[in-house]
């Protein structure tokens, strides 16, 4: 039975693992990051959009989420504000190009009071880069942090490995030895499939998103079960 390992932080490490399981394979699930709390406190002042760029973001800072409008970066964003009463937008692109794209289209002239961006510590900037080239207001808050995780996973150990970040595919390069060029990789975007192919994954498939259902179907197309 073939093996993939799931790279991925929780709670969605288990979820992409249960349809790894109905596929037919087995999920080696170790993921290359943990996610800790920041503490740090919902900034003040109003706000005439509040950005989620991912589930992380909701899950830690559920208790002050605010109100007004929402942006949520995709599904999995959204479900989780949802859970909490919230009703959001979601891009048609799920990535930081898509919230921006959202903006553009559609909010840009209303944004008068500044936008909250909730993130995580370290992470991509492009929305706050947009909103200062527009001139808007814009405040970050940073609820968590990603902290690298050591693993026992060898590319002997696996047929097929899953990456969701840019950080989890170094890692997963510092980790891997021999064989990662023809191994499968599967990612949820061209940006993170460009790090892939500079890092020497040569095997590179492009998910329609980072939702199991999307990993699973790309996973059946990169032939891991020839």
């Amino acid at each position: 039975m073939k093996r993939v390992w799931i790279t991925r932080t929780e709670p969605g490490a288990s979820e992409l693992a249960e349809a790894v399981v109905m596929a037919g394979w087995t999920p080696v699930k170790e993921p290359l990051l943990t996610i800790e709390p920041t503490g740090a406190p919902r900034p003040s002042g109003q706000f005439s959009m509040r950005v989620f760029l991912s589930p992380h973001a909701v899950r830690h800072a559920e208790n002050d989420l605010g109100n007004g409008h929402f942006i949520a970066v995709g599904p999995a964003t959204q479900d989780a504000l949802n859970r909490w009463g919230v009703l959001a937008q979601v891009p048609d692109r799920h990535d930081s190009e898509g919230v921006v794209s959202l903006l553009q289209a559609t909010l840009a002239q209303s944004l008068r009071d500044p936008v909250l961006v909730v993130q995580g510590k370290n992470g991509r900037m492009l929305v706050q880069e947009w909103c200062r080239s527009q001139r808007v207001p814009c405040t970050t808050w940073s609820v968590y942090r990603r902290v690298p995780r050591r693993v026992n996973v060898a590319c002997s150990d696996v047929d097929a490995l899953v990456c969701d970040s840019v950080e989890s595919l170094h890692l997963a390069h510092a980790q891997l030895r021999d064989g990662k060029s023809s191994l499968p990789l599967v990612v949820p975007s061209k940006r993170i499939a460009n790090g892939a192919r500079m890092l020497e994954f040569a095997n590179v498939w492009i998910s329609d998103g980072p939702s199991p259902g999307a990993v699973v179907s790309t996973l059946k197309r990169s032939s891991i079960d020839d």
